[in-house]
């Protein structure tokens, strides 16, 4: 845990398809809140737990490569850029 009183993990990474762009975001005790990179055309998308800001969407072939990379190696995925 990150922030156990605050019940905080020591990484989060949200995952969402939407209109056939791949989202998602990252954060951990380092780094803090940062979204991918993607299609400057693909919409901004907000959900319960993230807003994801216009030009974040990534294909899903993208999406399917970070999340791989991030199951293997528990750390931010850099086959994607980030801001």
């Amino acid at each position: 845990m990150w922030d156990e009183a605050n019940g905080i993990t020591d990484h989060d990474m949200f995952v969402a398809v939407h209109g056939g762009y791949g989202y998602i975001s990252f954060q951990d005790s380092t780094i803090g809140k940062c979204y991918s990179v993607g299609a400057s055309e693909s919409p901004g998308v907000e959900y319960d737990d993230d807003e994801f800001p216009p030009g974040s969407g990534i294909t899903t072939d993208q999406l399917t490569d970070a999340i791989t990379e991030f199951l293997e190696t528990r750390a931010i995925p850099t086959c994607i850029t980030w801001r």
